[in-house]
């Protein structure tokens, strides 16, 4: 059984010669536009990500921060200011804000990041 479990993926050494061969699920999330759940109740005024895939970067970050002090903000933004996908960080960009309101509603568990749920095992259930 367990040697049959590499042939399912679908991974291939040569450069593929159709894009269309990407998976189209990456696609859609790196460029979906992010719309802000109703729930994180997003002023107005305030500046969102452009894409899903930022917005994803910006959740994932706020959400380990939550747990963790400020000394670790400081280190995670020292480490990544040379990566623009973690410029939120820094507290003059545009952001910023938006980052603080996510970081914020996690905090007050208005919302609850996704990775932070524990999955339920993917082996047989006890009804079986």
């Amino acid at each position: 059984e367990s040697g049959g479990s590499y042939l399912q993926v679908g991974f291939s050494y040569q450069k593929p010669q159709d894009p269309v061969t990407q998976p189209a699920a990456q696609a859609s999330v790196t460029e979906e536009v992010y719309v802000p759940d109703k729930k994180l109740a997003v002023p107005d005024d305030m500046i969102t990500p452009k894409t899903e895939k930022h917005y994803k970067i910006i959740e994932k970050t706020a959400g380990f921060l939550s747990t963790q002090n400020l000394q670790t903000e400081l280190v995670i933004r020292t480490k990544q200011k040379d990566n623009p996908q973690f410029h939120f960080l820094e507290p003059e960009h545009e952001l910023n804000p938006f980052y603080r309101h996510v970081l914020s509603a996690i905090k007050r568990k208005v919302l609850v990041v996704k990775s932070e749920a524990k999955p339920k095992p993917a082996g047989p259930t006890e009804a079986e």
